[in-house]
């Protein structure tokens, strides 16, 4: 999988007031592993929700369906 965090990394330059012109590379490298590192625990944190919910529900197909479709709060 291949990510693209370009307008993610402008945008945060841009909310910080910072001329894009001036922020080296490295720094708008160093924002994207920041992002990549957020996502990686987003995506974690809902593969145990998944599971938690797989193992509590194992038995009612209907009732597992249900709750991983169930919208996030």
């Amino acid at each position: 999988m291949i990510l693209d965090f370009g307008k993610e990394v402008s945008a945060i330059i841009g909310a910080l007031d910072l001329d894009p012109a001036e922020v080296p590379p490295e720094r708008g490298m160093r924002v994207a592993m920041v992002l990549v590192a957020v996502l990686d625990r987003g995506i974690g944190q809902e593969q145990r929700r998944i599971l938690d919910i797989i193992a509590r529900k194992a038995l009612n197909a209907a009732d597992l369906r249900a709750e991983i479709q169930r919208p996030r709060r």
